[in-house]
């Protein structure tokens, strides 16, 4: 491998016994050469980092006067004012609205302060931006300037704004609901439950929240009256097995001691990469209503067939197709047959 030696010669006059000699040397300077264009690679690299991103960068003197900036700035200027920046120009003489403000920010880092603000700017084509402003040091830990940084998020802050606005609207949707609405994570903690639920549980969000539905004191029970088990509950199978539960009948009974009887849905939610649900939304419709006309509609079927079994007339009801629909005990008494034989 062949490398190149730079020398860097030194002559001088020497006198010696009356005689004068002329001395040539030849000094090695190859390590700093080399150093040298080191850093000049450094410096370029670095100055192609900054020229290459689209945030503006500059800073400026003691006098607000330009010392450095990058392609972004340049632009940014011409765009705006259709002013071409030079090194030495003054920042504050671009724009008087804004003069005043950024000489405060300029005057607090030149005291020493490094510190960010959100700025929104009148001009539509800087819209929002954060704002770094950070003081430039020398040798001697002097402060010399300011360097400022301006990051334009336009594009983030009206994305939150959609989010917040639609996550709104949402919840305008959700807390209009008739049916109760539960969203919980992986641990079964509650992260969120609409107008209605609270309602119908006669609960409180406060004491609702950041709690697990095994923390509730509400039993819930079976439509035979049996206790529903942890492991039995929608959102319990939803979170196991990944998949929806649909149209589960639960009893749930109030401190007051009413039953009240609900139809949950609870459907797993997963993300794109995940094996596992990472939360959970249940749904529940009260029935209340529904299985109390159910329950007074049996027990008047009860009824009236204990009033039919009493008659001593047989009687027996048949659809066009002579398929019998009912027979009462005296019928089958007098036929001599039993129930199951007239069906």
């Amino acid at each position: 491998c062949e490398s190149t030696t730079f020398a860097f010669p030194i002559a001088m006059h020497v006198s010696i016994e009356g005689k004068y000699l002329f001395v040539c040397m030849d000094v090695d300077i190859t390590d700093r050469i080399k150093a040298q264009h080191s850093l000049e690679q450094r410096e370029y690299q670095i100055c192609a980092i900054i020229n290459t991103t689209t945030d503006i960068i500059f800073s400026i003197d003691k006098d607000y006067r330009l010392l450095t900036f990058n392609a972004a700035t340049s632009n940014t200027i011409q765009n705006l004012y259709g002013v071409t920046i030079l090194s030495g120009m003054s920042m504050s003489s671009l724009d008087k609205e804004l003069e005043s403000t950024w000489h405060l920010w300029y005057d607090r880092a030149l005291q020493g302060e490094a510190f960010s603000v959100e700025y929104q700017f009148t001009r539509p084509i800087l819209g929002v931006a954060e704002v770094s402003f950070n003081p430039i040091y020398n040798k001697e830990h002097t402060i010399e300037g300011v360097a400022v940084f301006y990051r334009d998020f336009s594009l983030r802050k009206n994305a939150e704004r959609a989010l917040q606005q639609s996550e709104a609207r949402m919840r305008s949707i959700v807390e209009a609901m008739s049916e109760g609405l539960l969203v919980q994570d992986a641990k079964h903690s509650i992260l969120f439950a609409n107008t209605s639920l609270l309602k119908m549980l006669q609960a409180k969000g406060e004491d609702v929240y950041e709690t697990t539905i095994f923390d509730q004191r509400l039993q819930n029970i079976h439509e035979d009256g049996t206790p529903f088990l942890d492991e039995e509950r929608p959102s319990v199978l939803a979170l196991r097995t990944g998949k929806p539960q649909f149209d589960v009948t639960m009893g749930i009974i109030r401190p007051d001691g009413i039953v009240l009887w609900l139809l949950v849905n609870a459907y797993p939610i997963m993300n794109h990469n995940d094996e596992q649900p990472q939360s959970v939304v249940s749904t529940f419709t009260d029935i209340t209503r529904m299985k109390s006309i159910e329950l007074a509609l049996r027990e008047n079927e009860e009824r009236l067939r204990s009033v039919l079994d009493a008659m001593s007339e047989g009687l027996i009801m048949q659809d066009r197709s002579d398929t019998i629909l009912f027979s009462n005990e005296s019928a089958a008494r007098i036929l001599g047959l039993t129930q199951d034989q007239l069906y």
